[in-house]
């Protein structure tokens, strides 16, 4: 990933920090904990991912994107109290509470879901053009860049998708891919 793209993200992410910094202050500590999760859900988490569809995701990017939602979790899920002593929840405690997907399988879905959009395209889109054009040239040295469709395309791998260029194309059959991952993604 390029260095803007790591600039962008942690961007996005300070700022919906302090935009969750604001919700705690208008969120009482008696208010239910399944209500403070709403507005992570669907006003923090989505700021975030905003173009996230078009991310490529280092190892580094997806541990500080994890990082980052694991404080905002104990932000709103709250010390645990054993014995009269409050200490910090753990990540296996915050993923049994937090029974939704994590931020990392919400990207991938979004990308999952971008890949068929663009497949299915028309091919005079310029979207359709980039998708499937090759640069001419000679390449620079060193190690090639991560590309977007080798990270997907690794995704796939890792749910036992094979032949997806000829299942994107029937749009039923992509959308029942997409549910299945889903599915996969919320369990791991």
């Amino acid at each position: 990933m390029n260095l803007v793209c790591v600039f962008i993200i942690r961007h996005k992410v300070c700022h919906c920090h302090l935009v969750r910094n604001g919700l705690s202050v208008a969120y009482p500590v008696f208010i239910s904990q399944s209500i403070t999760i709403h507005p992570y859900k669907t006003i923090i988490r989505s700021a975030v991912t905003y173009g996230a569809e078009t991310w490529t995701l280092a190892s580094k990017t997806k541990k500080m994107l994890m990082t980052w939602e694991r404080k905002i979790m104990r932000k709103i899920y709250g010390p645990t109290k054993e014995n009269r002593q409050c200490r910090i929840k753990s990540n296996e405690e915050l993923r049994t509470k937090y029974k939704s997907q994590d931020i990392v399988a919400v990207i991938k879905i979004q990308r999952l879901e971008w890949l068929g959009n663009a497949s299915r395209m028309n091919g005079t889109r310029s979207v359709k053009k980039i998708f499937e054009g090759k640069l001419k040239g000679r390449r620079g040295t060193g190690r090639p860049r991560l590309r977007w469709i080798n990270d997907v395309e690794d995704d796939l791998r890792m749910l036992g998708m094979k032949r997806w260029r000829t299942k994107v194309l029937n749009r039923e059959e992509w959308a029942s891919i997409i549910r299945e991952a889903k599915a996969k993604l919320k369990g791991s």
